[in-house]
């Protein structure tokens, strides 16, 4: 009797090791489903075997310009993913994700490679030029000073607007009065863009623009006295420290109330 008793002991452990490590093996898969990124869903079914799994941030080497970066010639939209998609997803997009955002776009589908676009480094871009031909805009006031300044992304873009996490696209309407200046306390404004909070991990809003979506900022207050007309304005904050740049301002007179 008293040999069958290690001998059970010794199955007994055996039996509860295998369940231990079992269990670790069940939670750590709960564990990853849960915090794996979620997918990006794609509008065009565009294969793209050029598009590389996300690698970026690459930092590319000293006095190689940024279009001929990193291979010789015309980049192709994998090499571009190499930089401009990376980072962890937060609410199911990566900080950043341009590549990503360009398989939805009707320039996918037409086969339109980065390059149709950006043909010069970035230090150049003219978001005068960029905003003017991604997006059409109007300004709708009416009686009572309530109207609307919607912006449109048109199918120009590449990707969303703006796709660079930090870039924003302020807009503004306001009443101003017969010298052309702001009157105080009517200004309404609006950000389409996309913030994270201090630390990264959790998305505060996200109102970018892919081709054919639209944001409206709504305008409802009272007329002042002085007011004889509204005035719209759109200026584009590059991030990094950079001064905001205007693209679009418009002034309208008041409709009849």
């Amino acid at each position: 009797m008293s040999s069958k008793v290690p001998r059970l002991s010794s199955a007994l452990r055996a039996a509860a090791g295998f369940l231990a490590a079992l269990a670790l093996l069940c939670a750590g898969l709960v564990a990853w489903s849960r915090l794996r990124p979620v997918p990006v869903e794609t509008a065009h079914a565009v294969a793209l075997v050029e598009v590389p799994a996300l690698v970026g941030p690459v930092v590319p080497a000293a006095g190689v310009p940024h279009g001929t970066w990193p291979v010789a010639g015309t980049p192709s939209v994998g090499s571009c993913a190499a930089c401009h998609d990376h980072g962890e997803a937060v609410h199911g997009k990566r900080l950043g994700e341009t590549a990503e955002e360009w398989r939805r776009t009707p320039a996918a589908a037409e086969g339109r490679l980065c390059t149709a676009c950006h043909q010069t480094p970035l230090a150049a871009s003219d978001w005068v030029a960029a905003f003017r031909a991604g997006v059409k805009i109007s300004i709708s006031p009416s009686g009572g000073a309530v109207g609307q300044v919607k912006l449109t992304a048109t199918d120009q873009l590449g990707h969303r607007l703006p796709t660079t996490l930090g870039v924003e696209l302020r807009i503004s309407l306001a009443q101003v009065d017969r010298e052309g200046l702001v009157i105080e306390g009517t200004t309404v404004d609006g950000v389409v863009g996309r913030r994270l909070d201090r630390a990264g991990n959790a998305e505060e809003f996200d109102t970018r623009l892919l081709p054919s979506e639209v944001y409206k900022l709504r305008y409802e207050k009272l007329v002042d006295d002085e007011c004889v007309a509204m005035i719209a304005r759109v200026v584009v904050v590059p991030g990094g420290g950079r001064d905001p740049i205007p693209v679009w301002e418009q002034r309208v007179a008041l409709l009849p109330s």
